[in-house]
């Protein structure tokens, strides 16, 4: 049974252009989410739960929302597994004064039941009931590619942004954007954890500052990629979220954001990532239509990162080592994710380079190689111009002499000159000992 959630936009919802935040969408549409699964972990006689946010598939924002209109957000649970509920979310927004409606935001959810005795207790999710057998296979499927697609999010999940001093305009460096925030009470849930449309807000402020900053006008989301809630944030953390360009169309910006949390206060630990995710943005003209986006610049550099977990392509070392594409991928991406894109993230980081180091030992036998024709091509000037009877000089004078030959051949001061390629057949049987008695 589908659930509705209804509240009209104020002044304090919009965004700087006017419309409705997309992060304050995107809290809406986890609060929705969060009641109707929290009702269905509680349906049935057990320990008591809440449902927690897991993961957000992708979700798309069709038309914008403006100030003044009622946004109706409707979640309806698609699929349980054993430990995950999946819900589906739409939302439509209406204009009171005329009645229209239109569907502007479409979302994938999925929570996880936690005990309200203790919160690292995962509980059972009671049985839904399906309409028809082929709806609760195609839900098994969705559940085990976002479960698989979760688990390797999390092992390449490891890179830290640094700050970059004076960043060039429209590089990964440029667009680096951070929030720092103390988690209140305010934020968090029953059991004293963030809400996940709190810390889905803050994402969607920070990636829309690097979106801002690239193209300096006024941006849009258009789309949010898979969010993945690694571990949760308790209240009294400070949570650092930042957000950094990783691809850009004619007309539109991909924004990766992390949040890491500090807990600092009541039980002292390292730093984590808790969040991940990507945003899509558009750049708008003051009429509403897109425009055309500057590329982002591709800078290849040592950043000091030290990178974690597997990866489909290795860092640059540098942008001058040979047989390296300048477009590689930080060991935090998928190569996978951008097969439908022309380009890769401007962004490199730092560790070994498989690439580099090949490239500099081809290199390097190249040269070898090289060296060693030029000297075979001296000897073969040298005995094809020198008199046949002049056999008694040592390798340096040979060198020499084939050096100055070949200058005066190039020259066009040499009419004795033949073919360094083909000396002639008498020489052939002199050659050969020639050689071996000078080196010995």
């Amino acid at each position: 049974m589908a659930r509705q959630l209804s509240r009209i936009m104020r002044p304090d919802d919009a965004n700087i252009a006017g419309n409705v935040h997309g992060g304050t969408i995107l809290k809406m549409i986890e609060e929705a989410g969060a009641i109707i699964s929290t009702r269905h972990c509680n349906s049935q006689a057990g320990e008591p739960c809440v449902a927690a946010l897991a993961r957000v598939e992708r979700t798309d924002f069709l038309s914008p929302m403006c100030i003044g209109e009622v946004a109706n957000v409707s979640a309806e649970i698609t699929y349980t597994s054993r430990h995950s509920v999946e819900v589906q979310v739409n939302v439509m927004s209406e204009n009171i004064l005329t009645g229209a409606k239109k569907l502007t935001n479409k979302a994938t959810l999925w929570y996880v039941p936690l005990s309200l005795k203790n919160v690292n207790k995962v509980l059972e999710v009671p049985p839904m009931q399906y309409a028809r057998k082929e709806q609760e296979d195609e839900g098994k499927k969705r559940y085990e590619e976002q479960k698989l697609d979760r688990l390797e999010t999390k092992q390449r999940n490891g890179d830290l942004m640094l700050p970059v001093i004076n960043p060039e305009p429209h590089t990964v460096g440029y667009s680096q954007s951070s929030l720092i925030h103390l988690v209140g009470p305010s934020d968090c849930t029953l059991l004293g954890f963030v809400h996940g449309g709190v810390t889905m807000k803050l994402m969607d402020e920070v990636a829309g500052m690097g979106a801002a900053r690239h193209c300096k006008t006024n941006i849009v989301t258009a789309s949010v990629d898979a969010i993945n809630f690694h571990e949760k944030i308790k209240k009294g953390c400070v949570i650092t979220v930042s957000g950094r360009m990783t691809f850009t169309s004619n007309k539109s910006m991909e924004i990766e954001v992390f949040v890491d949390a500090d807990p600092f206060v009541d039980e002292p630990r390292e730093r984590y990532r808790a969040v991940s995710a990507f945003f899509t943005y558009v750049s708008l003209s003051k009429e509403g239509k897109p425009l055309p986006v500057p590329q982002l610049l591709v800078r290849a550099f040592l950043s000091g990162l030290k990178p974690t977990g597997p990866s489909s392509l290795m860092p640059l070392l540098g942008p001058s080592w040979p047989f390296c594409p300048r477009n590689t991928l930080p060991l935090s991406y998928s190569a996978e994710k951008y097969e439908h894109k022309q380009d890769f993230p401007g962004q490199a980081s730092g560790g070994f380079c498989f690439y580099s180091y090949f490239g500099f030992f081809v290199l390097f036998w190249f040269c070898f190689v090289c060296f060693w024709f030029f000297v075979l091509f001296l000897f073969f000037i040298s005995f094809e111009n020198c008199p046949r009877g002049a056999w008694g000089f040592s390798l340096f004078s040979l060198l020499r002499t084939g050096c100055m030959q070949t200058l005066q051949t190039l020259s066009g001061h040499n009419p004795n000159y033949c073919s360094p390629w083909c000396p002639h057949p008498s020489l052939l049987p002199t050659l050969v000992p020639l050689i071996v008695s000078e080196l010995c």
